[in-house]
């Protein structure tokens, strides 16, 4: 399965480097409002939408297009994946702690 991460724009080189790093979710993101969600659940791992159209959403939404890179990223073997409740199934989790390789999406 193909998830899109988001990031902003002054990570790209690094993810382009070594691949989208993983996040604690003890350290908030952004704040979306919903009151379900994994920040705070002290889990490690990576962020990723469904599909490219809620991906970009979410960059326009967060500081627009310009301001954010999107990546497109395989779930590697083996790693637990969960829904991101704050974005009702758009979105997943993919637990892990390692750093996993991903194409940046040209837009």
């Amino acid at each position: 399965m193909k998830l899109y991460h988001v990031s902003p724009i002054e990570n790209e080189q690094s993810i382009i480097d070594s691949g989208i790093f993983p996040n604690s979710t003890n350290a908030a993101t952004c704040v979306t409002g919903n009151a379900a969600t994994l920040q705070g659940q002290n889990v490690t791992g990576i962020y990723g939408f469904i599909d490219l159209w809620n991906a970009q959403q979410f960059a326009i939404d967060n500081s627009g297009l310009d301001a954010n890179v999107i990546f497109a990223f395989d779930i590697p073997e083996g790693c637990e994946v969960v829904d991101d409740p704050e974005y009702d199934g758009e979105a997943m989790f993919v637990a892990t702690d390692e750093p996993i390789v991903a194409i940046k999406i040209e837009g």
